[in-house]
This record gives structure tokens, C-alpha cells and sequence, in this order.
């Protein structure tokens, strides 16, 4: 599915909405939770960094200091990961010595 169809309804709906659960985006819009999310990272990418995320789910937000800390959540949850990936492939050359 193309995701382009997609980011008029989701910015529409979350506009007009409280916080919503992935799953639930998804159900509305009729497409999976992995289909969700790329298009979530599009939007964020390419049109607008409006569309936050926390422990309740996805909103569209309006101040920018909440789309700032939501912004530093995302970068730390991304170089959590790497550090992580990185142990991974630091053990994984050390098993296979």
C-alpha cells in the first residue's frame, strides 16, 4: 500500500483526536500497525513534526516544547539501540574468533 493515500486521514484524525494507541490508528485507517508506522516516519521526515508519541499512544501536537521532548525521546530511544546493536556485533566477534 502506498503511504501517500494515508497522511491526509492520519493527520486528519489525530488532529481531531485525543491520544491514540497504534493499534487503533491502524484499525481506523485499515491498515496493519507496521504500515502505521511508516507512515508516521514519513510524515515526521517529510511534512510536518507534529505528530508526537508517548505511553498513551499518538498525538498531534501543538507546542513545541512537547514536540521537542518527544523529539530528544526518539534520539535517545535511537542511540539506545545502537549501543545496543553495537554490543551485539562486539560479542557476536568475539564468539566467532
Amino acid at each position: 500500500m502506498e503511504h501517500k493515500d494515508k497522511i491526509e486521514p492520519l493527520i486528519n484524525l489525530l488532529k481531531n483526536a485525543k491520544p491514540m494507541k497504534g493499534r487503533a490508528i491502524a484499525h481506523v485507517l485499515g491498515i496493519s500497525e507496521r504500515e502505521l508506522r511508516a507512515t508516521v516516519n514519513n510524515i515526521r521526515t517529510n511534512v510536518t513534526p507534529r505528530i508526537t508519541s508517548g505511553d498513551f499512544g499518538y498525538t498531534w501536537e501543538t507546542d513545541t516544547e512537547k514536540i521537542r521532548r518527544s523529539i530528544a525521546r526518539l534520539k535517545a530511544h535511537s542511540f539506545s539501540q545502537i549501543r545496543v546493536a553495537n554490543n551485539q556485533e562486539k560479542l557476536l566477534r568475539e564468539e566467532t574468533k
